[in-house]
């Protein structure tokens, strides 16, 4: 089913239909969240067991210490947060009914575009590597192009078959209609 236009991507052809939109798979941005979150459960919890553990630190001075090393690990758990959702955003896969656009944001001020259209490719390839992986659908897409340029490579897209299946059913589609060309 054909998507509408999307902010993020305004260089639709005027022939052109979004069939789907890709990201990673929910889990990676959810485990790296997760992360974030234990490392302030793992400060809070040391802050705690050194105080226990050695009174001196119960005075003035390092409590104050403690609290300006607590405020950097929570500023640093935001920051970390917020680039982890950013970069979960902004990393997306478009595929169309004549090319594959692939939205690489690299940093937070930096990000690559690069397409391919249907017609040009040699190969589809999935991947799906690991229990995890297994468990929850997801894994790499690989789409090797005919020329010199690099392999179009999607880590950590869900349903990495039905997306190869995809590509390759609007692959057919123009070659089906390349061979056979209306004349209205």
């Amino acid at each position: 089913m054909p998507f509408r236009k999307l902010k993020f991507f305004a260089e639709l052809r005027r022939t052109e239909k979004i069939f789907l939109v890709l990201r990673a798979h929910w889990i990676i941005p959810v485990a790296k969240v997760v992360f974030w979150i234990m490392l302030l459960i793992f400060v809070g919890l040391a802050e705690e067991l050194i105080r226990s553990w050695i009174p001196l630190f119960n005075e003035e001075l390092p409590l104050a210490i403690f609290a300006i090393i607590r405020s950097m690990f929570v500023i640093a758990a935001i920051l970390g947060i917020f680039i982890t959702w950013v970069m979960y955003y902004l990393n997306v896969q478009i595929i169309t009914n004549e090319r594959i656009v692939d939205i690489n944001q690299k940093s937070l001020l930096s990000h690559q575009t690069s397409e391919l259209n249907l017609d040009r490719f040699q190969d589809v390839t999935t991947l799906v590597v690991g229990p995890v992986a297994n468990l929850f659908n997801y894994g790499e897409v690989r789409v090797q192009t005919a020329g010199e340029k690099i392999n179009f490579i999607f880590n950590n897209i869900p349903n990495p078959h039905r997306v190869a299946k995809i590509i390759l059913e609007l692959y057919e589609n123009i070659r089906a209609k390349q061979n056979h060309p209306r004349h209205d």
